[in-house]
């Protein structure tokens, strides 16, 4: 395959599409895999947290070995999808339930998720350098894919034994190498070999006040974002509801990210990226907001269609936010940063949400999660007032009006 400028869209949207898909057949229904492999609750929960806790350190070392290569970022990809396809390999010869397939698992999905803030680089590396790619259609292509895959397999796990997903995991990861591989870029504007030395971008974050601001608002979203998620099995069934109205509830917000982040750039050019990304934080405030007060499960279909203004909105925005505030060869630093930070929430609420759902309680639960949703959107507006400052005074305003 070679990307041309005209194909160039399509070649990234089917990265993005394929990342999520593994995506969602691994970390989306892995509850069901371990639960078929003899795991208990409590360890896959243990596992869960420590998947998240692995990635959090995974992500900022990836983009350090990154800036030592020196090479493209695909191929760079490309060899750690081949790490990945290792592991998912080793699999097919564990033991059920032991110590061996745990560590395993743990090491496969926290590289797979890390892998996640370096595949939005590739794809807004391009979009900077000139090339046609818009990447809030590539990403909500993605977030399609993810809902359609989790659906699907969904049902699909039911009727076939869990235990033939890491063959599936090794077909797709095996197409995901050979995409980033092999094409030939033809006409399209390469993307930037890193130019940093060093942990540059960690010094960029301790110098800006507002970049550490955001960071922890990421961890502060990703915090109640997970909770939400984790639960709202146990939110459906508090009201009523049972696995439909679950199934209903999870996929009204990857189906309402698609056309959101399609729409990104059009909404950004209006409003302005600043505007807009202090806009979606505040309506995943009250996003969360109106989940805690509802009473019924169309209260929380309601309450699941500000999606669209939320999360849908917040995810390009980061990247355009990052890319504003940050030197051009420390974007894929500032994006593992904000990796991590968003990951590290998801160790947190992992970990201790369990405990606080049986210790207060559903309702009380989404109470705590919610005060960091508020956190996260003031901590958020406090620094994109305080970075739009830096940039007008470092004259790096293009697109951030």
């Amino acid at each position: 395959m070679n990307v041309t400028k005209k194909n160039a869209q399509l070649y990234f949207s089917l990265i993005l599409a394929l990342f999520w898909i593994i995506f969602g057949l691994m970390l989306g229904v892995v509850t069901v895999y371990l639960q078929a492999q003899g795991f208990s609750n409590s360890q896959i929960g243990l596992i869960l947290g420590t998947v998240y806790l692995a990635s959090t350190v995974l992500q900022p070392a990836l983009a350090a070995i990154f800036d030592r290569t020196g090479k493209p970022l695909r191929f760079f990809l490309a060899a750690a999808y081949g790490v990945v396809t290792a592991l998912t390999g080793t699999l097919l010869f564990l033991k059920p339930a032991g110590a061996a397939l745990a560590v395993n698992i743990v090491l496969l999905f926290a590289l797979k998720s890390a892998l996640q803030s370096s595949v939005n680089s590739l794809v807004q590396s391009f979009e900077l350098a000139g090339t046609p790619v818009n990447f809030g259609l590539a990403r909500g292509v993605g977030s399609l894919a993810y809902g359609v895959i989790v659906a699907v397999a969904g049902v699909a796990l039911e009727k076939v034994s869990p235990l033939l997903l890491p063959g599936s995991y090794l077909g797709l990861l095996v197409l995901m190498i050979l995409l980033l591989a092999l094409p030939k870029m033809n006409d399209c504007v390469p993307e930037k070999k890193a130019k940093t030395a060093g942990n540059r971008a960690d010094r960029a974050a301790l110098k800006h006040p507002c970049f550490v601001l955001f960071l922890i608002a990421s961890g502060c979203f990703s915090l109640n974002a997970v909770v939400n998620g984790s639960f709202m099995l146990q939110i459906m069934q508090q009201m009523g509801g049972n696995s439909a109205e679950y199934g209903l509830a999870t996929s009204i917000p990857a189906v309402l990210e698609f056309p959101a982040m399609i729409l990104y750039s059009r909404f950004a050019r209006r409003f302005g990226e600043n505007r807009l990304l202090v806009v979606s934080g505040w309506a995943w405030f009250v996003k969360n907001a109106l989940i805690l007060m509802a009473r019924s499960p169309e209260a929380i279909y309601a309450a699941q269609a500000l999606q669209f203004i939320s999360y849908a909105l917040f995810i390009p925005g980061v990247v355009r936010y990052i890319s504003a505030i940050l030197p051009e060869e420390d974007f894929l630093k500032g994006q593992s940063l904000y990796g991590s930070a968003y990951t590290l929430g998801s160790v947190i609420s992992t970990f201790f949400g369990g405990m606080l759902l049986d210790a207060v309680g559903v309702h009380n639960t989404l109470a705590i999660a919610q005060v960091f949703s508020f956190l996260g959107a003031l901590l958020l507006s406090i620094s994109v007032k305080q970075s739009a400052q830096l940039v007008r005074g470092g004259k790096r305003i293009t697109g951030w009006n």
